[in-house]
């Protein structure tokens, strides 16, 4: 491994957004990409984002990884412009709620307009909407020529220039990424030459695949919503006498609001398989990092081992660091020498006087590297991330999004009524407060209740995972865990909104403190989920 090659060279290329996942989306990772694309890069002397992964792992499951990287956030953002949009739109076509309902029985328009063109918007955009990313890429398989060797190995002696000139360092972390010596070397380049640890960005490879599995499970609950209880079938109307008492509302609104969550009964193995495999996943990864160690990184090349470890010594070597200087007057005719950045001692002198000085020998330097990956590293993928069993809020909201955008179209369809029917049906007075109670029901679910599904079936499964070794056992009360989970939150929340509907009907001060405890309570579940930590989502960003 040689100096690093100069950049004049013309070995640093920049790739765009839409080439890079062109290749990892229809080239396997054994095959190498078109000679044509790597000649038809620009030549840069800095690119915006260092995309660093495992050659092991396969191409797909990285592309899916950039797409959430560079796209979940404007998918979702997207998403939820075209359900307001769209909602606005034929509430105003229509003149207001209740004539909306009237136009809309007995049809599915709404759930149409209002989940499935929503739902098509977020795919489009999460898949494809790197096509307007702006920002310029360096990947190793298009930016350095495969096929000329000679180049390939110039290229290679010119990483560590690659990575220091890059603001950026995109990681794609899968199980088998911190084994890989090359891997471990772009992160020791990149720890010691970014601007700070914020710069440094993680997608496990695991968390585009749980987000769309989440998506598409939430998406078939609401296909059998639609399916299972159609437009126009409330039911025949209750007897007066149960509607009027307060106990009886409040048990007709906690049957309507719990029901939904019966019909996603059938969901719940789904469920329960992908929030097991991602709580074996996340702590496998964290496992690693926390028990890293360089020497038991794997090469091809052997020979690059002592080379690379040669590398690392000297980015975490303080005898390496530049002397300090103090700024001085000086005569204008005086030029500063090109070695005021050098190291006070070579490397070969170094080498040779390390074990008379007090600087740390090679084997402890290494340990620096180890601990930086141990601490820091593995400190910043826990607050992007959070533990094995924390997801932030709006990771577990977005999974809910079909569920949440077909909650407004029953609520301005009346649940496939007339509105004043739905209204005598669930015994409230009148059509107006029959809308808004369901408007703050539905908020209280989609924003309290749906979000805590997520990180309430870690903590339960990661009790069974870690308690119960005999397999079969663990998948049985993983499931029965999943149905209690769901059955939890939909009926916690079914109690808090009954309670406050009955106080908003039906006032009571005994109903309305109720109301106001449960709230406070399904509140502060949500804080200790979501707050603890103040876990933030991983450089999951709109484009520029």
């Amino acid at each position: 491994m040689a100096a690093p090659t100069n950049v004049a060279d013309g070995l640093f290329k920049a790739a765009n957004a839409w080439q890079v996942s062109t290749d990892l989306a229809w080239h396997n990772t054994e095959v190498a990409p078109d000679e044509l694309v790597y000649k038809s890069l620009p030549h840069v002397d800095s690119v915006d984002i260092f995309v660093s992964h495992s050659w092991d792992c396969s191409s797909w499951m990285k592309y899916l990884a950039l797409c959430q990287f560079l796209n979940f956030n404007m998918a979702a953002n997207s998403a939820v412009l075209a359900w307001i949009s769209t909602a606005l739109f034929l509430l105003l076509r229509a003149g207001g709620v209740i004539e909306l309902a009237v136009s809309m029985a007995g049809t599915n328009f709404l759930t149409y307009s209002l989940v499935y063109f929503p739902m098509a918007v977020f795919c489009l955009v999460y898949f494809f909407g790197h096509t307007l990313c702006r920002k310029t890429f360096w990947f190793d398989r298009i930016c350095v020529n495969q096929t000329d060797l000679e180049l390939k190995a110039k290229a290679l002696d010119a990483l560590p220039h690659f990575v220091a000139n890059s603001s950026e360092m995109l990681i794609l972390l899968d199980e088998k990424y911190l084994e890989r010596l090359w891997c471990n070397y772009e992160i020791a380049i990149f720890s010691r030459r970014s601007r700070g640890p914020q710069s440094m960005h993680f997608m496990p490879l695991w968390l585009p695949i749980w987000i769309l599995s989440t998506v598409a499970i939430d998406f078939l609950g609401v296909l059998a919503l639609t399916v299972c209880m159609p437009t126009g079938s409330a039911g025949v109307d209750p007897p007066e006498s149960e509607a009027d008492t307060r106990l009886g509302f409040f048990l007709l609104t906690f049957e309507a609001w719990t029901a939904p969550g019966l019909v996603y009964a059938f969901s719940v193995i789904f469920s329960f398989v992908v929030h097991y495999r991602r709580l074996q996943f996340h702590n496998t990864l964290l496992d690693r990092m926390a028990s890293f160690d360089f020497r038991d990184a794997k090469c091809k090349l052997e020979s690059d081992r002592a080379l690379i470890e040669s590398q690392i010594v000297h980015l975490f070597d303080e005898a390496y660091e530049p002397p300090l200087r103090v700024a001085i007057d000086v005569p204008e005719d005086v030029h500063p020498t090109t070695e005021a950045d050098m190291p006070l001692i070579s490397q070969e002198v170094m080498h040779a006087i390390r074990p008379i000085t007090s600087y740390p020998s090679e084997e402890e330097v290494l340990q620096q590297f180890n601990a930086y990956v141990r601490g820091p590293m593995r400190e910043n993928l826990l607050n992007a991330i959070g533990s094995e069993v924390d997801i932030p809020w709006k990771l577990c909201a977005v999974s809910f999004l079909p569920l949440t955008f077909d909650a407004l179209a029953v609520t301005l369809g009346c649940e496939g009524q007339p509105c004043h029917m739905s209204a005598k049906h669930e015994g409230y007075a009148s059509s107006a407060t029959y809308v808004i109670s369901n408007f703050l029901g539905f908020a209280i679910e989609c924003f309290l209740g749906y979000p805590s599904i997520h990180p309430i079936m870690l903590r339960v499964l990661r009790v069974f995972t870690s308690s119960v070794d005999h397999l079969s056992l663990r998948l049985v009360l993983g499931a029965l865990s999943a149905i209690t989970v769901y059955v939890y939150v939909f009926s916690s929340a079914a109690a808090v909104i009954g309670f406050l509907m009955v106080s908003i009907t039906r006032f009571s001060p005994a109903w309305l403190a109720a109301g106001i405890v449960t709230f406070t309570i399904l509140t502060a579940q949500s804080c200790m989920l979501f707050l603890k930590g103040k876990v933030h989502l991983p450089s999951c960003r709109m484009l520029s």
